[in-house]
């Protein structure tokens, strides 16, 4: 869904990381594995472990956050709301594919 809805004027690549229970042998798999200059977080615990990896580590600016909140779209999900005109077409696209807006409503029953 994420590279469906990027629309970046600069070169990327999306990666999966393994989550692994030790920050150290998280820091060592991606060392390893992936190479990148930034690493872009709002997750204060994250950012530290980089910037303590020796990774120059920086915050990602909110967009209008109150607007684009996820839990502000998943209400409007589950309300019948309008939350299409708050999303890419290409979030759009694949929420429909996978059935997303059903799954919501579903777990918000639970």
């Amino acid at each position: 869904m994420i590279k469906e809805s990027l629309e970046l004027p600069v070169p990327y690549e999306l990666k999966r990381i393994p989550d692994f229970d030790d920050s150290l042998k998280w820091i060592s798999w991606i060392r390893e594995n992936i190479h990148f200059d930034v690493f872009a977080s709002n997750s204060a615990v994250e950012k530290k472990i980089f910037e303590d990896a020796g990774f120059k580590a920086t915050d990602i600016p909110f967009y209008d956050r109150e607007k684009y909140s996820s839990t502000q779209i998943r209400e409007r999900i589950i309300s019948g709301g309008d939350w299409q005109s708050l999303l890419p077409a290409g979030t759009i696209r694949v929420m429909s594919e996978i059935g997303g807006v059903d799954r919501i409503r579903e777990l918000a029953k639970q």
